[in-house]
């Protein structure tokens, strides 16, 4: 492996681990929250093909996020979509299920 590719591996790796820092807190995993309640589980189809594709955009980004963070979509979207979720889940809770 050249001296390029292990540094690609190495500033992979530690953006990764930069994503469960900022998404572990408290405040990030409201965000988190958010943004999957916003984009994966609300409903996001538009007749406009533009305002469209950019709503696939953005749930293309959680969805990354989402994988970064080695979690689950299926279970995360399945859950906030129950009415009884409990409050004191977080989306790792869910998402690690």
């Amino acid at each position: 492996m050249s001296n390029t590719q292990k540094s690609q591996v190495g500033r992979k790796i530690a953006t990764a681990a930069d994503y469960q820092k900022v998404f572990s807190t408290l405040q990030g995993q409201r965000v988190l929250s958010d943004l999957v309640y916003r984009h994966l589980v609300s409903p996001r189809f538009h007749p406009d093909p533009y305002i469209n594709a950019h709503k696939s955009g953005q749930e293309d980004t959680v969805k990354e996020i989402l994988k970064i963070l080695k979690l689950d979509i299926g279970s995360i979207r399945q859950r906030m979509l129950e009415e009884d979720s409990d409050a004191s889940e977080t989306i790792f809770d869910i998402g690690r299920k």
